[in-house]
């Protein structure tokens, strides 16, 4: 399919809002980090609980949001939230429906499911025999076990949804490939029109034609070279030269048309272990290299968005990118539990625990002084090597966020909310499991912190169940808190994003 550039896909996508009223709304780009299932759900959930919440107050959110870029888990979450709106404009168009269609169920519902024994069991039978055969057999892959599962779990879920509504009639039910979008490739969930095109679910979508038809949040799906070290994106835009990375749908360099978007997702989510790295082909036949786990460059997606910005202000005219700065908004979701007191906040109070300089925008020798757990001699000659692994991930996604910070504060007017950080706090000392597999503790939890249920409330539920309380709970959960409550109060309220004087 010919995909169109960045800039004009904005174009276009701006165009369409404004056709739509929405041309003074704000627009949001969005960042998804990594951590499995947990960061996965964060993100959707999250998404997914504010477009219900707009909906239900006659305003818009979902539409104004432009692109979301996604590591790992978070990429999984990503694209769970953007095939649920797929399938919601898919039956308002054809169903002729108004009734309120919420989302969060449909995206609580997915991440209930089991993720990981699918994985485990493959890796244990089908993907451990296969290593003895004389030639691949790729259906034994554990990989293919993780994407059939996804595939399996979608369809299932979506189903009972569209049950519960009344909706699964026959002429759905006719329809349940198409509204499966993790068998289908990632483009075409932004096919025009999509609606009617005749398809074969494992086959390439058919060739574009035009723009997008429909205002979906364009999918920034962010993958690493193993053997390179570098950014792999895929997105259904083409990426000009400035962005340093690979596109990977560029079908003149590399055969990657039959890709589905459980296989794009999982691109980025080949976690360590879990998920072998991934073999990518050129075009000709020729082994290009392998793919990995999109934490391996940057774990918090904000180096793609930082890019995406980049790319509109060289390429849009001076009163498209003067518009564009007024209306900006970035929306950064952790799902990784952190402290009140973390250095991966763009603004921290000093006092005790992590000090950091007043300016607050970037960390230094004085942070790193006060900052991180201590450990015994024979526990670092053990654990260094991989701790050092994972800081170093962490410590490149906390630089890349205050760089995008530092962007946005740059093009924008000053005294606007324009950048958002909902990170779960660290309520509880037990963690919810970084693994495909969440337990009913882990969603309870998260689901009362996305439905921003008092803290007392929170912990009488999950604190005993779950270690009891995490030092500085409350002071975590009161800023989390605060910015969940001003993103909400943005979607609800947007400002007249009138020009600046």
């Amino acid at each position: 399919m010919d995909r169109p550039t960045l800039i004009d896909d904005f174009r276009a996508w701006q165009t369409s809002r404004e056709k739509e009223g929405l041309g003074q709304d704000p627009i949001y780009l969005v960042a998804a980090n990594g951590g499995a299932s947990r960061s996965g759900l964060w993100a959707a959930y999250h998404l997914a609980t504010l477009e219900d919440q707009a909906r239900g107050a006659q305003k818009q959110f979902a539409r104004n949001i432009y692109a979301i870029s996604g590591i790992s888990g978070g990429s999984v979450g990503a694209s769970v939230f953007v095939s649920a709106l797929a399938t919601q404009h898919w039956l308002r168009g054809r169903a002729n429906t108004k009734q309120p269609m919420h989302l969060a169920p449909l995206v609580l519902a997915f991440f209930k499911q089991d993720h990981l024994t699918p994985v485990v069991s493959s890796l244990l039978y089908g993907d451990t025999l296969a290593r003895f055969s004389p030639s691949p057999i790729p259906y034994l892959d554990r990989s293919r076990a993780l994407e059939r599962a996804w595939q399996h779990d979608w369809a299932k879920v979506q189903q009972d949804w569209l049950s519960a509504q009344g909706m699964w009639t026959e002429p759905v039910q006719a329809q349940a490939c198409r509204l499966n979008w993790f068998l289908r490739p990632l483009e075409a969930l932004y096919q025009s029109p999509w609606q009617d095109a005749a398809f074969d679910c494992l086959a390439p979508p058919p060739p574009f034609a035009g723009q997008p038809a429909v205002l979906l949040p364009r999918l920034f799906l962010n993958t690493a070279s193993m053997q390179r070290g570098t950014p792999v994106l895929q997105a259904p835009v083409t990426l000009p030269a400035i962005i340093p990375a690979v596109d990977l749908f560029d079908l003149d360099r590399f055969d990657t048309a039959r890709v589905s978007l459980a296989g794009a997702a999982h691109n980025s989510a080949r976690f360590p272990f879990i998920s072998p790295v991934g073999l990518v082909r050129q075009r000709q036949g020729q082994a290009w290299g392998h793919v990995g786990d999109g934490g391996y460059f940057e774990s918090s997606g904000t180096w793609t968005l930082a890019q995406i910005l980049n790319t509109l202000e060289q390429g849009l005219r001076p009163e498209e990118w003067h518009k564009l700065t007024q209306q900006l908004r970035i929306i950064i979701l952790d799902g990784n539990p952190t402290a009140h007191d973390a250095v991966t906040w763009l603004e921290r109070p000093a006092g005790d625990g992590c000090k950091v300089p007043a300016s607050g925008h970037h960390v230094d020798a004085a942070v790193a002084d006060n900052c991180g757990p201590e450990a015994s001699s024979l526990m670092i000659e053990v654990m260094g090597p991989l701790q050092g692994l994972f800081s170093a991930r962490e410590g490149r996604a906390a630089g890349e966020t205050r760089a995008l910070s530092l962007i946005v504060e740059r093009l924008t007017r000053p005294g606007l909310g324009k950048l958002f950080e909902i990170r779960q706090p660290a309520v509880t000392i037990e963690e919810p499991a970084m693994s495909w597999f969440l337990n009913q503790q882990s969603m309870q939890l998260m689901d009362m912190l996305v439905r921003g249920q008092p803290f007392s409330k929170v912990v009488s539920a999950n604190a005993a169940s779950m270690g009891g309380l995490a030092p500085g709970a409350e002071a975590s959960w009161q800023r989390f808190e605060a910015q969940r409550r001003n993103l909400l109060a943005q979607v609800l309220n947007p400002p007249a994003n009138k020009p600046a004087p």
